[in-house]
């Protein structure tokens, strides 16, 4: 997935997420989860990164958010798929 500002999202572990600042708009629909999280990533100025077996990436879905901060964002794309969420401030 592509670098963006410094914010790492690691899909799959166990740690608690912090609240970054920025907030996003996302309207979503009926699209594939695998273009989802790339529309977090461009929008979000983040890095995702996970293992593309452990996620349902053709899965379609509906997400529509306002101005939610990027961990809860990502956690509305992700509704319905088992993993947590851990960022990395450093890009780690």
């Amino acid at each position: 997935m592509g670098a963006q500002s410094g914010r790492t999202y690691a899909i799959g572990s166990t740690q608690q997420v912090r609240t970054p600042a920025k907030r996003i708009t996302l309207d979503l629909r009926d699209v594939p989860l695998r273009e989802a999280l790339k529309a977090e990533e461009v929008q979000g100025g983040i890095t995702l990164v996970y293992a593309s077996g452990a996620l349902p990436l053709d899965r379609r879905i509906t997400a529509r958010v306002s101005a939610l901060p990027v961990d809860e964002a990502l956690r509305a794309v992700l509704r319905g798929v088992d993993v947590e969420i851990r960022e990395s401030g450093s890009g780690q």
